[in-house]
């Protein structure tokens, strides 16, 4: 699962699956590709996130140094 922030999003980027709003509307279909005007509608609608194909696993967590144990 690739779930992304809205401010992770990019132009160009595939929805896996629908976005939906707060109340369970859907605002755009899964295969579709990002452009800035549906960004700027879920920005608008209150989307937080949305699942983007080709990404397997987000980690938000930054990565240790190596020299961290």
């Amino acid at each position: 699962m690739g779930m992304l922030p809205i401010d992770s999003l990019e132009v160009g980027m595939v929805l896996a699956n629908d976005v939906l709003d707060r109340t369970g509307r859907m605002l755009l279909g899964a295969g579709a590709e990002l452009s800035q005007k549906h960004l700027t509608i879920f920005r608008t609608w209150g989307v937080v996130e949305a699942d983007i194909a080709g990404i397997d696993y987000v980690n938000d967590e930054s990565p240790l140094p190596a020299e961290v144990d």
